[in-house]
């Protein structure tokens, strides 16, 4: 195993681990609190929920992953906040706010998550619209929406300055486009300089490979550590 693939496979299962530990940990917590609930109290916070879900649900297209998981941690604030204050309330904010984190996280265990509230959104949901059918359901259009978002990102993932490479750092940046391949050759690169999108630092490199392969990508070397490791389309690494 080639020590790019190491650091690769060791940063992306620490930081998966992270997010999928901390999503289940407010989700089970929520649900807890949810479980604890009179009957009366129960179902005004699943009231709530859906409301909430509902409301959310057609806005969520036009989120940025950043925006999203930004209204998330506020949610999850609020509802911190309002446990003293209004229980129903404060639960049904957690449980929003873990629902749209879940479209946002990779992982099997977060999709999991992700199927129960929707299924837990459709139970208590307008039962004669979902039997009858007579409108498109909001929660299918947003998977639909979610999905067509994701394909698009993915076919423009480091050929666009809004949707560049994530990198944790620098150094795992140059580390990253030396193990780059193009059909399974090492590509030339040279760093064009950088850029501003979306209020960050964007390097530019041009990059070439065999057959006169030429292209540019996007690189923004200062992610963090919750960035995660992915490919342009078209591209394996070593």
């Amino acid at each position: 195993m080639s020590f790019w693939s190491k650091i690769k496979g060791a940063h992306h299962e620490t930081m998966e681990n992270i997010s999928i530990q901390n999503l289940q940990q407010n989700y089970g917590a929520f649900l807890n609190l949810l479980s604890a609930l009179p009957p009366g109290r129960g179902e005004e916070a699943a009231e709530i929920f859906v409301s909430l879900a509902s409301g959310f649900a057609p806005l969520m297209d036009n989120w940025s992953e950043e925006g999203a998981l930004k209204i998330a941690k506020k949610l999850q604030e609020e509802a911190r906040s309002e446990q003293h204050l209004n229980r129903s309330s404060a639960i049904a904010k957690g449980l929003v706010s873990v629902w749209i984190e879940s479209h946002y996280r990779p992982g099997p265990h977060v999709a999991a998550i992700r199927v129960q509230l929707n299924r837990f959104i459709a139970i208590h949901a307008d039962q004669e619209e979902v039997q009858n059918n007579q409108r498109s359901s909001p929660l299918a259009d947003l998977e639909k929406q979610i999905n067509q978002r994701q394909e698009k990102l993915a076919d423009t993932y480091g050929y666009e300055s809004t949707n560049p490479i994530l990198c944790p750092s620098i150094m795992i940046s140059m580390l990253y486009m030396r193990n780059l391949r193009y059909k399974g050759v090492s590509v030339n690169f040279e760093r064009e300089g950088s850029i501003s999108a979306s209020n960050r630092i964007i390097d530019v490199y041009h990059v070439s490979g065999v057959g006169g392969f030429n292209t540019k990508l996007y690189v923004d070397a200062h992610a963090g550590d919750s960035a995660p490791f992915r490919l342009p389309n078209g591209f394996t690494a070593d």
